[in-house]
């Protein structure tokens, strides 16, 4: 076992008592919920400095194990700590592209198992890749791109996966082009509302991408056929399918075709191309997700009176932490950030204490158990200061709707209250109707938020690729499908997934991609056979 050194050790005793967490810079929560603009401002420089201090450094540190796409988290805290902010960005680019993105809106695995957190609370790992990628300009960053290696890659999907894929392959020599059907790259990102991510944060980190690695995008370009696979094939070496789960899953509910209903993730994707007359007066907002709390923050911004609809608990609510507490903050218009993380301390601290009295080991699997315990008490108890009208907000738990009413246009909503049965598939308690507790409401506008599914049509029906479940793409453990030279990853390959995810799987394919053009090559196809002049 590697012993530390005195400077190691004295790094690992300062990350742990002599640094309070620092103060992130936002706007203030009355003036939240009337702009637009980015409400996380980010880290000052000294900020940014005394929370790289917090990082103990550890030898074997659990962040990186957690990360999807083991990202060095010590590496770039150190980086910030010497005031080395480019070394800091290297550290980020080698895991990863889009980390002004990703610091902003990545759910942090890595922070839910930070060893700060057993004796206070954990450092906040994505906001100081943020400050890293706010502070250096990527545009003179050197990716140090080796000379052509002849092959040329086909990535279909310009989302986190497509955009990570395209950037290692990149990276490692390779011609590689992105086809995307709409008219702007970066895929379900652009669905994000602009004070969670700035669409000028995304798009000028995809430039960096197109502009100073050469990445070829085509836009309004989709691939799409019987024999679009086979007609790929013919003209590049291999293909990496990296496209979002984007397709809205079937509204049961009666009355869902009348004007003024929305799936959540179409509402965002309709708004972010500039439709904004979508929302009528009064709107109801039906899920629990994150695009239901995207939905619903934008909601609140432009109408008069707002509904939150869920048909479960709060504590089996999935959106996110930090969106239900900026809700809190932009609704009643004070500070609630604080207090729930000191909350979150306290009882973190308490439910350690009781494991080392029961003698259990504090695996890293059993912290991020813990910290998701947590989120869901927390959020639970931030969703008790909502329980009356509070502005145009009014939040509903337990309800479910029964039918969209209205003749051609949304004119209300039936409800019916719920209670929770026995458990079903997921593990949670499944919601049951309570007879006799039907009421309504008046709105003009619906958006039922309740998840997306992969959509495969475009590939025709002799697509030859093995789909399990949710037509998710089944791949072995190299990314490659039942398809010889076509790989997947992301929400293709894992159904719904988180950003950091898609970035992995990016990452990871295509350094199997690369691998195995490198050492099968007699097998590539045909267009790379006719480029045996090109130096590999």
């Amino acid at each position: 076992m590697n012993r530390l050194n005195d400077a190691g050790l004295r790094k690992r005793v300062g990350g742990l008592y002599e640094y309070h967490q620092a103060e992130v810079i936002k706007l203030p929560p009355e003036r939240r919920a009337q702009t637009w603009d980015e409400i996380v401002q980010g880290y000052s420089d000294e900020g940014a400095r005394v929370e790289a201090l917090r990082c103990m450094q550890c030898q074997d540190p659990p962040c990186v194990k957690a990360c999807p796409a083991h990202l060095d988290v010590p590496g770039y805290c150190q980086a910030i700590v010497d005031g080395d902010l480019k070394r800091g960005l290297k550290i980020i680019l080698e895991a990863f592209p889009i980390p002004g993105t990703c610091g902003r809106i990545c759910y942090h695995p890595c922070t839910d198992v930070c060893l700060k957190g057993v004796q206070g609370t954990p450092i906040e790992i994505p906001r100081l890749r943020r400050y890293i990628a706010d502070r250096v300009d990527q545009q003179t960053f050197d990716f140090e791109i080796p000379p052509p290696t002849g092959y040329k890659i086909a990535v279909i999907g310009s989302g986190p996966a497509g955009l990570s894929c395209a950037y290692h392959l990149r990276r490692k020599g390779h011609t590689v082009v992105i086809f995307e059907k709409d008219s702007k790259p970066g895929g379900t990102l652009n669905t994000i509302p602009d004070y969670r991510l700035p669409e000028e944060v995304l798009q000028g980190e995809i430039a960096v991408l197109r502009e100073r690695l050469g990445i070829e995008i085509r836009l309004n370009t989709p691939v799409s056929g019987e024999g679009c696979l086979d007609r790929l094939l013919e003209e590049f070496d291999a293909v990496f399918i990296g496209i979002g789960a984007v397709r809205a899953r079937k509204i049961d509910t009666p009355g869902a075709e009348l004007k003024g209903v929305y799936h959540g993730y179409d509402f965002l994707r309709r708004f972010d191309k500039g439709e904004r007359d979508l929302l009528g007066r009064r709107v109801a907002i039906v899920g629990g997700g994150d695009v239901a709390m995207d939905s619903l923050r934008t909601a609140i911004r432009l109408c008069d009176e707002v509904y939150l609809l869920y048909r479960r608990s709060p504590m089996e609510m999935p959106a996110g932490r930090e969106e239900v507490f900026e809700l809190t903050e932009e609704v009643l218009q004070q500070e609630w950030h604080h207090l729930a993380l000191e909350l979150t301390t306290q009882r973190r601290k308490e439910r350690i204490r009781e494991l080392f009295n029961r003698l259990e080991l504090l695996t890293m699997e059993r912290m991020a158990q813990l910290e998701h315990h947590l989120a869901r008490e927390i959020k639970a108890e931030t969703f008790a200061k909502l329980d009356r009208k509070i502005g145009n907000l009014t939040v509903q738990f337990m309800t479910h709707p029964v039918r969209v009413l209205g003749d051609t246009r949304v004119q209300g909503l039936e409800l019916v209250r719920m209670e929770l049965g026995e458990p079903d598939q997921s593990g949670r308690r499944e919601p049951v109707p309570i007879k006799g507790s039907e009421f309504t409401i008046d709105v003009d506008t619906v958006i039922f938020s309740i998840g997306q599914e992969i959509d495969l049509r475009w590939l025709g029906e002799h697509h030859g690729l093995k789909l399990e479940k949710g037509n998710r793409i089944v791949t072995d453990d190299q990314y490659e499908t039942s398809r010889a030279w076509v790989f997947a990853g992301g929400d293709a390959r894992r159904g719904p997934a988180s950003m950091i995810e898609a970035l992995a799987d990016g990452r990871f394919a295509a350094e199997a991609i690369d691998r195995k053009l490198r050492t099968q090559r007699p097998l590539a196809s045909k267009a790379s056979q006719e480029r045996e002049g090109v130096a590999l």
